[in-house]
């Protein structure tokens, strides 16, 4: 079987990403060995590593991991505490979400659409108060709407509706 080389700071990175440490343990028993450089995986080895872990085999050959950022620059977390790393389903979640607002994107421009005005308004230095008063007035919505919703749902019923 020929062996492969792959650097010990992807296996580590893999390791830590996929973030089910005990089991790839118990599937790939001589992975620390891999990441001491004692021995190297076969491909079929590495091959399977990458189906368990979730990651492209071609990053296995990458000199060093690769940097996984988010497009966005904030989002919602548990308690509010930080995240360090996003984790891979939230990466693949939000790549997703991106790809079909490209392709929704597109699709209405080929359709003669014209871009909404309100889109671009607002950025990082614009006070908040106004945007969400922009965007009240763009909804139709009246100052103290959610105050007067039975629950959050109905308050989402509402929203929706204003599409």
């Amino acid at each position: 079987m020929t062996k492969v080389e792959v650097k010990p700071s992807v296996l580590q990175w893999a390791m830590k990403r996929a973030d089910r440490l005990d089991k790839l343990k118990d599937q790939f028993p001589h992975i620390d060995k891999w990441i001491s450089q004692e021995s190297q995986p076969t491909l079929k080895q590495l091959e399977k590593l990458a189906k368990a872990t979730s990651i492209p085999l071609g990053y296995f050959f990458l000199p060093s991991p690769p940097e996984e950022k988010l497009s966005i620059p904030h989002y919602r977390t548990v308690k509010d505490e930080g995240a360090a790393q996003p984790s891979p389903n939230l990466l693949e979640t939000v790549q997703t979400m991106e790809r079909r607002q490209q392709w929704m994107r597109d699709y209405l421009v080929r359709l003669g659409n014209q871009p909404l005005d309100y889109v671009g308004r607002a950025n990082l230095s614009t006070n908040p108060k106004l945007v969400a008063q922009n965007m009240r007035k763009t909804l139709g919505l009246e100052n103290d709407w959610a105050s007067r919703q039975p629950n959050w749902q109905e308050a989402l019923r509402n929203l929706i509706k204003k599409n």
